[in-house]
């Protein structure tokens, strides 16, 4: 089915979009002569884009996919920095600052000078360059934490479970599960059944969040919903080797794990001594959060 190719597509570290910006004039001073660069001249610049992760494949949101004006606006802030003798260095130098300001796997640049000044008629000299990250594979340990209110809750449950396997992702040990109140926004609708797991894979965060949010799609989550809105099931990435991570779809922690008595109370089942990357502990983290209903209904059946 179509869906489930856009599903899978926007799971991997390798998205499977490929942006297109072609035609972007720039403003620049580019040449090897002294008098070439006093003079700023056009400069005609096509990319290729892969992003890392690209949850608009699914969500159809903008702000799951790479910011094409934010992009521009890099490229030509780069060229406009200051002269360069040549397009092959400038290439290289826009390039490079996209790599470091966007999540992208990959990308292609043609940079082109049109007109250049020489004795025979050439309509442009170009440079192609393919830059990319490279990264040795390691194993990544975290927790997840599930949650459904829709149907099968447990079904729902076990569906996500199983579809991780086939995405990368080992599921190493499960909390017991848990009933709960609703929390959030929308406090009007069925309760929850949630549980934690801890988890393996070699997925970067991204790439492992684009696979939690392409299961929830394949069971049926409106991800345009309005937010805390009733759903057949919830993936959260908690917490990832230790660490604390910052992009504008992501967070590391997620910043309600110190927060949910119910995420919390799961978390220690798994591990009592576990601790946000910041050293607080979980177990004296949940003495002072304020009652909420948490019954334990024992292991995933």
């Amino acid at each position: 089915m179509a869906s489930d190719r856009l599903a899978d597509a926007a799971a991997g570290a390798d998205s499977g979009a490929v942006i297109e910006l072609r035609g972007l004039r720039l403003s620049g001073r580019v040449g090897v002569g002294d008098a070439e660069l006093e003079v700023e001249r056009t400069i005609v610049v096509d990319l290729l884009l892969r992003p890392e992760y690209c949850g608009a494949l699914v969500s159809d949101a903008i702000a799951e996919t790479v910011d094409y004006a934010r992009v521009a606006a890099s490229a030509s802030e780069v060229a406009a920095a200051r002269p360069y003798r040549t397009i092959e260095h400038l290439a290289a130098t826009i390039a490079d600052a996209l790599l470091a300001r966007f999540a992208l796997g990959e990308l292609e640049i043609r940079l082109a000078k049109p007109d250049p000044p020489m004795p025979e008629t050439v309509v442009d000299v170009a440079v192609r360059l393919r830059r990319g990250r490279t990264a040795p594979s390691r194993i990544c340990r975290g927790y997840l934490g599930f949650g459904s209110n829709c149907g099968d809750r447990a079904g729902e449950i076990k569906a996500g479970l199983a579809a991780l396997a086939t995405r990368g992702v080992r599921v190493v040990a499960l909390s017991d599960a848990y009933e709960t109140e609703p929390v959030g926004e929308n406090l009007d609708q069925p309760d929850f059944l949630n549980l934690c797991a801890r988890i393996e894979t070699e997925l970067d965060p991204l790439a492992l969040l684009g696979a939690c949010k392409a299961i929830e799609v394949e069971r049926g989550r409106d991800l345009a919903a309005a937010r805390h809105s009733p759903r057949p099931l919830d993936i959260d990435l908690l917490l990832l080797d230790g660490v604390e991570f910052s992009h504008p779809r992501l967070t590391l922690p997620h910043p309600e794990t110190k927060n949910r008595r119910f995420v919390i109370v799961a978390l220690l089942d798994l591990d009592p001594d576990l601790a946000l990357p910041d050293g607080t502990r979980l177990a004296a983290r949940l003495e002072g959060l304020a009652p909420s209903r948490v019954t334990a209904v024992g292991p995933l059946r």
